[in-house]
C-alpha cells in the first residue's frame, strides 16, 4: 500500500534534463500492478515557453530519439493555448519494448510542464 500513498512528485531527479528538474508520478491500473510512470519538468512560466521549453523539448527529444530511434508518431510541439488547463498534449510517440512511451506539453493552473511518460500499453500512433 506504501506505493499507491503520497508519492507523486515526492521523487526528484537528481540530475537536470537539459536544464530542467523532473519529479516522478505514477498510475496503477485495477490490480494495483505499475501502468505508468511520469517524468514532469517544474513548472515553466508561459512566459519562458519560447526561452526555456522549447528548447529542453527539443534537447529530449533528441536525446529520446538516440536511445529509442525516430518516433512513430512526431507532430509539432504544442503550442501553450493548444493545451487545456489539467490536460497533457503529447505530441510524440515511440514504442518501447511493448509498452509506450509518449512526450509533450502539460498545463496544471497556467503554468507549463514538459511531461514524458512510459505506459505499459502499446499505444498505436493514428495514421494521417
Amino acid at each position: 500500500m506504501f506505493g499507491r500513498v503520497g508519492l507523486d512528485g515526492t521523487f526528484k531527479i537528481k540530475k537536470d534534463l537539459n536544464g530542467l528538474n523532473f519529479s516522478l508520478f505514477f498510475d496503477w491500473n485495477e490490480n494495483q500492478r505499475l501502468k505508468e510512470i511520469t517524468l514532469r519538468s517544474a513548472v515553466i512560466d508561459p512566459a519562458q515557453f519560447n526561452s526555456i521549453l522549447t528548447k529542453a523539448f527539443r534537447n529530449d527529444l533528441h536525446l529520446i530519439s538516440e536511445d529509442y530511434g525516430p518516433p512513430l508518431m512526431g507532430n509539432p510541439m504544442p503550442k501553450t493555448r493548444q493545451v487545456g488547463d489539467g490536460a497533457t498534449l503529447n505530441s510524440h510517440l515511440w514504442h518501447v519494448g511493448s509498452g509506450t512511451l509518449l512526450m509533450g506539453v502539460a498545463k496544471d493552473q497556467g503554468k507549463l510542464h514538459l511531461s514524458i511518460s512510459f505506459l505499459e500499453k502499446r499505444i498505436n500512433p493514428v495514421p494521417n
